[in-house]
């Protein structure tokens, strides 16, 4: 329904009407009494887009609609509920409330972006990050192979591949984070015959001739909030006898 702002009342013409209410009926305005952000501290990196949330109270206002600025544009803009972040540096953002011009405020921290790159080692993309962190504890993820020589029986290969669990191939602890496995060198005679999955299972496959294997296989845990991702080549020795 439509409001006659000068007079309070339903209109008689001249703007919008729903005819819920007859004309000249009075209208009660709800005034914005407070208004709040839901973050005091933002902080994203160079390039990134980031909603806006401000609400006014009391709920029922007849007009929450709120307005945001930036103090430094050379380092966030605003248009709408969402900011761009331009640059390193930090700026404060305003949520200004239309109707009685109350005001809150909330700090954007913009740092710089680390750059894209593809992984070769895993075969995966790695943005960006969304937020440049503070620096991570090292990781303590401890592996190692878990016998100096694997013995696989040539008479069982006679048959079918031999599929080692991860835990007979390695001593793992401390890890944090999801370890992935990945081969860093195959060995030249059995070239792809033995290899180990992603999930660290080491597979010699069927007909593989006496003798003794070596390949390297890079272990990565790809850490958490608190700590950082390592990575580590663990040297695998396989005696086919």
């Amino acid at each position: 329904m439509g409001v006659d702002a000068n007079t309070n009342t339903v209109p008689d013409a001249g703007l919008i009407y729903d005819g819920s209410e007859p004309p000249g009926t009075p209208f009660s305005t709800v005034h914005v009494t407070g208004i709040s952000v839901a973050k005091a501290t933002i902080t994203t990196s160079e390039g990134r887009g980031v909603w806006l949330d401000a609400k006014t109270t009391p709920s029922n206002a007849t007009f929450p609609d709120v307005t945001w600025s930036s103090s430094d544009e050379s380092v966030c803009t605003v248009s709408g509920n969402s900011l761009t972040a331009v640059k390193e540096g930090t700026a404060v953002l305003t949520a200004t409330a239309v109707d009685g011009g109350l005001t809150a405020t909330c700090t954007v921290k913009v740092e710089k972006r680390r750059p894209s790159y593809w992984d070769d080692d895993y075969d995966e993309y790695i943005s960006g990050s969304d937020d440049a962190k503070a620096k991570k504890k090292a990781n303590p993820m401890v592996v190692k192979a878990k016998k100096k020589v694997l013995v696989v029986s040539r008479a069982k290969l006679k048959a079918k591949k031999l599929v080692i669990a991860k835990k007979k191939a390695f001593r793992i602890s401390k890890a944090k984070g999801e370890v992935a496995f990945k081969v860093a060198k195959y060995d030249k005679k059995a070239k792809k015959r033995i290899y180990v999955t992603k999930a660290g299972k080491l597979v010699v496959k069927r007909g593989l001739a006496r003798g003794i294997y070596t390949l390297k296989v890079k272990v990565r845990a790809t850490g958490n909030a608190q700590y950082a991702t390592k990575a580590k080549i663990v040297k695998l020795k396989v005696r086919v006898k």
